[in-house]
């Protein structure tokens, strides 16, 4: 009999219990993201990478900067393009997004 045990992924302790504890694991509830991503002049931006850092799939947007993702409801994006700053988005159970990307200085 097991009396405790750690359950880790991409190396961090996500579940610690014994046998003095209930144990309960919850399924991580997915969404459909659509977004676009502009330049801070508001020209789409095509061929940006997005990554959902959570379950690690990544897109690129089409010519008209649009893209569409599956992410956990509460996830994080990392959305980034060649000539433009890096940015992290929260998604809080958002189902579009518009994401403006800054210039490299």
């Amino acid at each position: 009999m097991v009396s405790s045990f750690v359950v880790s992924y991409n190396n961090q302790k996500a579940i610690e219990t014994s046998a003095s504890s209930n144990l309960s694991v919850t399924k991580a509830e997915f969404i459909s993201v659509s977004g676009t991503v502009i330049s801070g002049n508001g020209t789409p931006l095509a061929q940006a990478s997005i990554l959902s850092t959570d379950n690690n799939q990544v897109v690129n947007t089409n010519p008209k900067g649009q893209f569409i993702i599956t992410a956990p409801v509460n996830g994080h994006l990392k959305v980034t393009c060649n000539g433009y700053n890096t940015m992290s988005v929260t998604i809080n159970n958002s189902s579009s997004l518009l994401i403006m990307l800054q210039p490299e200085s």
